[in-house]
């Protein structure tokens, strides 16, 4: 009777074995499907936002065109016409006139010079004077570095002095 029974329990794992893989399977087939549906609905939308992207940046671009087009342009339209100059025959007298010299009217602005800060090194000193270094002698804007100290430098502008505080006096 033993062995009657020994196979009967050997019969009966078998098929609890076969049982147990067929549920297994079973469980596996909706978690796949459940997996590949949310990966679906993932690329749909970064599909569909994707489409809702290119249409708004085209809107955008379309309304700057129209704002960029109601301005005027300025156009450039260069036309060269060579007119020749009449010989003045030599035997017509020339009037003289009198006009004074013409006045310089065009005199420079003085240039804008922001003091960053004064530094020495060995036996010469330095200036950062709008974000550049500068030492005696050096032109900046048109202004030529006259003197650089601790207290501030002294710059020369078309005849006139201008001077930097380095204490933002």
């Amino acid at each position: 009777m033993s062995i009657i029974y020994d196979a009967l329990k050997k019969v009966e794992a078998s098929i609890h074995k076969d049982s147990a893989v067929k549920i297994d399977k079973k469980e596996r087939k909706p978690i796949f499907k459940i997996c590949l549906l949310y990966g679906l609905a993932v690329c749909s939308g970064f599909f569909i936002a994707n489409i809702l992207f290119v249409l708004f940046t085209k809107s955008l671009q379309n309304k700057t065109n129209l704002v960029t087009k109601s301005q005027p342009q300025a156009q450039v339209n260069i036309k060269q016409e060579v007119t020749p100059v009449p010989e003045i025959p030599k035997d017509v007298p020339v009037p003289e006139t009198n006009l004074p010299a013409p006045v310089d009217t065009e005199r420079k602005t003085q240039p804008l010079l922001v003091l960053n800060g004064v530094f020495f090194s060995e036996d010469e000193g330095y200036a950062l004077i709008n974000n550049r270094i500068v030492k005696k002698g050096d032109i900046i804007d048109g202004a030529t570095v006259k003197q650089v100290t601790l207290e501030g430098v002294r710059l020369e502008f078309e005849g006139s002095v201008i001077r930097l505080s380095a204490s933002g006096k």
